[in-house]
């Protein structure tokens, strides 16, 4: 075990990477060749940037889910997420769970976005949303070492640029909401117009859940008890998509919508 407080932060960061570049190295041995698909993998010097995934606020190689592919319209959403066993949940519903005592599971999960044929790939997206084609290339190409084909990529001409137009009104829709106070009216308008951009893009209107959290709280604040209600259901029903139905979060949330 590393004391980080031993350690500068330059000689941890030599050490893990040392430390993550081994383990990809390892599972490249023991598995083959990484998964081809329409995209260009990097090789296996690059496996410490490609096989990483954070979760919470660390990094980890994982047997399965690090190799899968990046797309800039994945199929499946990857989530670092908190989940409470089913012998755990069964001992809280008897009531015989002692206060303190329940270990939650830090868990790495795939969740199909839309229904995928079987023996198509899985494919996940490495970038947040709201970047144009050109800006999603050169962020890929820097940080992991590879070309992006996928279809969002493959558009061309007036199609690419209305993606690109619909990528940056997205980006400038997030920065909008960032700003705004749950009382302001136009958090309903902008999460509304943020879902019909994410439709048009062929991404998961998922992704704006949080937004959509805080249209449920705006709501609350104005006493329509109702619309906050059906908000709140499909806030839950989005994070039930991405995160799995036993998931901390959508319990807290249906947690909240019973207090309501």
């Amino acid at each position: 075990m590393l004391r980080v407080g031993t350690y500068p932060a330059r000689v941890l960061r030599t050490v893990v990477h040392t430390i993550l570049a081994s383990a990809a190295f390892a599972l490249h041995a023991q598995k083959g060749e990484r998964a081809r698909g329409p995209l260009a993998c990097a090789p296996v010097a690059d496996w410490a940037r490609t096989c990483t995934l954070c979760c919470w606020q660390a990094a980890a190689v994982y047997a399965i889910s690090c190799r899968v592919n990046h797309a800039c319209r994945p199929n499946v959403h990857l989530s670092s997420r908190v989940a409470i066993s089913l012998a755990m949940r069964e001992e809280q519903q008897r009531g015989a769970e002692k206060p303190g005592t329940h270990t939650q599971l830090y868990e790495q999960t795939l969740h199909a976005l839309h229904a995928i044929a079987a023996g198509d790939e899985l494919f996940v997206s490495y970038l947040d949303v709201g970047l144009a084609s050109a800006e999603r290339r050169r962020r890929i190409q820097a940080k992991f070492g590879f070309d992006c084909h996928c279809g969002l990529c493959a558009l061309s001409g007036a199609e690419r640029a209305a993606s690109d137009v619909r990528q940056e009104r997205l980006a400038a829709i997030a920065s909008r909401l960032a700003q705004l106070e749950s009382t302001d009216a136009a958090i309903i308008k902008l999460t509304t117009e943020r879902m019909r951009l994410l439709d048009r893009e062929g991404l998961p209107r998922a992704w704006a859940y949080n937004d959509v959290i805080r249209c449920f709280n705006h709501w609350c604040t104005k006493g329509a008890y109702v619309k906050a209600r059906g908000v709140m259901l499909e806030a839950i029903a989005h994070c039930e998509l991405l995160f799995g139905g036993d998931a901390k979060t959508v319990r807290d949330l249906r947690d909240i919508i019973e207090e309501r």
